[in-house]
């Protein structure tokens, strides 16, 4: 009587102990980079050799947008070697062209060499920096949307970057 029963409690606990493990996966499986929702659309660009090169001062990405109506947050992560980058910072133009052929702009700069924890992270040993471009955007045409970042450094090529990834978030509405 009193195995039977000490089976039937190590049943329940071992049920609820797999419904935790189940739901903590579901959850966590749910999350990409800086707490965004697997949903996002992410398009990369890997450089060869580690070199951002002069010939590639120009990146292009595009993006399918089926919602209208939806808001968006558009912006980069840029993954490099914060040791052996060879620039302290990198001034950039970010235009955003809407299927109807209009466009929309914003200039920034990344700094890779500050230390700034809200944007920026270590992953596998290298650094990932987010640059949010256009914060809160109404894509309201369907199509294909291109989004261009253009390298306003100098004419030199640039060492120390691996990867410069698009990513684009719907926002929940307001």
């Amino acid at each position: 009587m009193i195995q039977q029963q000490f089976k039937k409690n190590i049943i329940f606990f071992a049920t609820i102990i797999l419904i935790v493990i189940c739901c903590i996966t579901t959850i966590s499986c749910n999350r990409t980079q800086f707490g965004k929702k697997a949903q996002d659309t992410i398009v990369t660009h890997e450089f060869p050799n580690t070199n951002w090169a002069f010939e590639e001062r120009v990146l292009t990405f595009g993006f399918d947008n089926s919602d209208s109506t939806a808001n968006y947050q558009i912006g980069f992560i840029l993954n490099y070697d914060k040791q052996h980058v060879t620039m302290d910072e990198v001034p950039i133009t970010v235009t955003l062209e809407a299927p109807d052929g209009m466009e929309t702009f914003v200039t920034s700069t990344m700094r890779l060499k500050e230390d700034n924890p809200e944007y920026m992270k270590e992953v596998n040993g290298m650094t990932e920096l987010e640059v949010v471009a256009f914060p809160k955007k109404n894509l309201n045409r369907k199509g294909l949307y291109n989004v261009k970042i253009y390298r306003k450094a100098d004419k030199a090529d640039n060492y120390g970057f691996n990867k410069l990834s698009l990513r684009v978030s719907k926002l929940k509405n307001d």
